[in-house]
């Protein structure tokens, strides 16, 4: 398919799979959201792909994404963020694994840009960025940011890139800030 599995505005989904859904054609592997509120609760979102951004997930336009009790993996984006890719948004996620996806340039789990992200009890493990960028973990830009009792571990960037962190790249153009606690960074690599 050239278009993703699932597209809306405003939408609850609960113990729901997205497997193998592919957007050839553009953003959102399997889901593309455009304004409103997003829940998601006991969702595996796991091996769909994007040409170009957001694997698993693309969301646009202000609102709130909340994922609970779900897991991420092995989706991949050609471009930027393999599992998800959200602007202007706050974003919660509460006992998330966020494992081994894959983007060729920035966010091998998460690229998140222009609003606030709280995170807890997330497992961000595996991810990858295969050409160039940073923060196969997670690539946060202009968010404010408060990430606890988490760990982010074995996730890999190419090893030419020049300080292109591989757990978080944070990038703050104002006031926004990065606050961790209880976090485990460990293993990663780039």
């Amino acid at each position: 398919s050239t278009t993703p599995a699932m597209f809306g505005y405003g939408m609850g989904i609960t113990g729901s799979e997205f497997s193998g859904n592919s957007a050839s054609a553009g953003a959102g592997g399997a889901i593309y959201a455009y304004l409103g509120t997003l829940n998601l609760d006991g969702v595996l979102l796991d091996g769909n792909t994007a040409s170009q951004q957001g694997g698993g997930m693309y969301l646009l336009g202000t609102g709130r994404l909340t994922i609970a009790n779900s897991t991420i993996q092995g989706n991949t984006a050609g471009d930027v963020g393999g599992g998800l890719v959200v602007f202007d948004r706050n974003i919660v996620l509460n006992d998330v694994e966020a494992i081994n996806n894959t983007s060729s340039y920035n966010g091998g789990f998460l690229v998140a840009s222009n609003g606030s992200f709280s995170g807890s009890h997330l497992n961000v493990r595996g991810n990858q960025v295969t050409n160039n960028g940073g923060g196969a973990g997670m690539y946060l830009y202009d968010v404010d940011a408060n990430i606890v009792n988490s760990v982010l571990a074995g996730n890999d960037v190419p090893s030419a890139i020049i300080i292109a962190p591989s757990a978080i790249y944070y990038h703050s153009t104002g006031a926004a800030q990065l606050f961790l606690h209880y976090v485990t960074i460990a293993a990663n690599t780039g």
